[in-house]
């Protein structure tokens, strides 16, 4: 009785892997489709806020972010009326914080970004659903994810260095 007992509970052990399996498959899927395939993100609804808003996405590490401050403190005087949001690496979020040049800071974690599609996709609708008039990426050596999150924007004015 008991190797019956074993091998049923093996089988309901392999069951519970397949379902589980197909279950994150099924995730990677649905989030490969609205971030990176189909960009169905560009077909959810993009509403209009009536005061003027600035993202700036800064996703690299602490040196270059130090590096770009003395240039942060002109968006204030570009941009007088516009509420300024900070999207900023985590390792950066403590520094960003500190200072005066925006009014809001998004910490992105990176890794998780990069490689967890839930985390990817909750980003990227929070990005979506902010409606940000203007959206600005100024690195020169862009990566495919600040370059995804601009597209998440759905922001009428979208600006970015053709890079490398």
């Amino acid at each position: 009785m008991l190797p019956i007992k074993r091998k049923f509970s093996s089988a309901i052990w392999r069951l519970k892997q397949v379902v589980r399996a197909s279950y994150n498959g099924a995730i990677k899927y649905f989030v490969s489709m609205c971030t990176s395939r189909y960009w169905l993100l560009d077909y959810l609804p993009a509403f209009s806020d009536s005061r003027p808003s600035l993202l700036l996405i800064r996703i690299d590490l602490i040196g270059d972010f130090i590096l770009w401050l003395d240039s942060a403190q002109s968006y204030k005087k570009l941009y007088p009326k516009h509420k300024i949001t900070l999207a900023v690496n985590s390792a950066c979020i403590e520094l960003a914080q500190t200072l005066p040049y925006w009014d809001e800071v998004i910490s992105i974690d990176m890794s998780r970004l990069r490689s967890n599609e839930l985390y990817r996709l909750a980003m990227l609708t929070k990005l979506r659903i902010a409606c940000f008039s203007v959206a600005l990426q100024p690195t020169y050596s862009r990566e495919w994810v600040g370059d995804m999150m601009i597209r998440a924007t759905a922001a009428k004015q979208r600006i970015g260095y053709f890079g490398e």
